[in-house]
């Protein structure tokens, strides 16, 4: 009840002071006003501190917030953080371009952004003000009662639902748009359930995954240039949703005996 209340009273009723006072994107205006409500979304992680505190004591909490600022995971699991939307936002791309007769031109540079400020600045508009939340309290707890598969699901539909009170009308302006959001958002859950059970529930993972997914679209944007208009982003939405499907399916394969394994080792 206390994830619920903080994680979405406090960020709805943020959001809706938001919209109400018909405000700019901090990112196009900013200003204390507009990054106070926009950052509302950062009660997610307090209601999932708040939340593991009242269900397991000082202990836990103190190991949710180890498993937040820890390194401790295979290198490959940092790989599969930082560089899978790659995976799915290039070949999109690609395939958008090459339907609609664009040329090809590939600027690598565009990688550098990565290390720009305002690209950094990511971290803190949901990845760190969120995953304390949805995978470091909510999808263990999902994880105690239903499949593993089934439970991420689940985590990324509410995920997305969370997201109504800001990006309605304002982000997302119809239909198409929002069935391409929720249905990507909640196939997501399944692959951060996947890195969270490789790296045995590192949160630092799951922070840098998410940031790695909301900026990596601009990067390969800048890094594969084309004219595009609404029907192209709606294909190559369209594209990327098939390939996130094909990934989930193929890394959700041996959930079942990597959760196994990582209950035995929270044990």
């Amino acid at each position: 009840m206390a994830f619920v209340l903080i994680g979405f009273g406090a960020t709805w009723l943020g959001w809706g002071a938001f919209r109400a006072l018909h405000l700019q994107s901090p990112w196009r205006q900013p200003s204390i006003l507009n990054w106070t409500l926009w950052l509302s979304g950062s009660c997610v992680s307090i209601g999932g501190i708040v939340a593991t505190y009242i269900q397991g004591g000082r202990e836990a909490t103190v190991d949710l917030l180890r498993r937040t600022v820890s390194a401790k995971a295979p290198l490959g699991c940092w790989a599969y953080a930082l560089l899978l939307p790659f995976v799915w936002e290039a070949p999109a791309r690609l395939l958008v371009m090459l339907r609609t007769g664009q040329p090809l031109v590939v600027h690598p540079e565009a990688l550098m952004l990565f290390a720009s400020p305002v690209v950094l600045l990511h971290f803190v508009t949901g990845p760190i003000g969120e995953e304390l939340g949805w995978r470091g309290y909510l999808l263990p707890r999902m994880l105690d009662f239903m499949p593993p598969v089934k439970a991420s699901l689940i985590v990324g539909f509410i995920w997305s639902i969370w997201h109504v009170p800001l990006y309605i009308g304002l982000i997302l302006t119809d239909s198409t748009d929002w069935f391409i959001f929720i249905s990507e958002t909640t196939i997501l859950g399944v692959l951060f359930l996947v890195l969270m059970v490789r790296s045995y529930w590192t949160i630092s993972l799951a922070i840098l995954f998410h940031w790695s997914v909301n900026v990596v679209p601009g990067v390969v944007e800048r890094m594969m240039p084309a004219h595009f208009n609404k029907q192209d982003t709606v294909m190559q939405s369209l594209i990327t949703g098939v390939i996130l499907f094909i990934i989930a399916v193929g890394l959700s394969i041996d959930l079942g005996r990597k959760r196994m394994e990582f209950r035995r080792v929270e044990a």
